[in-house]
């Protein structure tokens, strides 16, 4: 993320975990499918099957995928980017 002025305004949307849950053995074969892509582009997979699943949510799932993935609140956003500007001196 660096030091830069922008900083902040980066680690404003952080990142936030998901959960992809397979309830059908189609959704099972896409989790399959799915997971090695996300590896391949550098976001990391926790896999779960049905057993895990109902221990952790209670769910009669078959599977499901966990990862992270930093999101962006564009408000936000647009707010630091304003603050950043007024900042700089910058006039519109």
């Amino acid at each position: 993320m660096g030091d830069g002025p922008a900083a902040p305004l980066l680690a404003a949307g952080g990142p936030s975990r998901h959960l992809l849950v397979a309830r059908s053995a189609l959704e099972v074969a896409t989790l399959r499918w799915l997971a090695p892509r996300f590896e391949a582009i550098g976001v990391p997979c926790e896999r779960y099957d049905g057993e895990q699943m109902r221990q952790l949510v209670g769910y009669p799932a078959k599977a499901a995928v966990a990862y992270e993935i930093a999101t962006i609140q564009p408000y936000r956003l647009a707010r630091g980017l304003r603050r950043l500007c007024i900042a700089q001196g910058v006039q519109g």
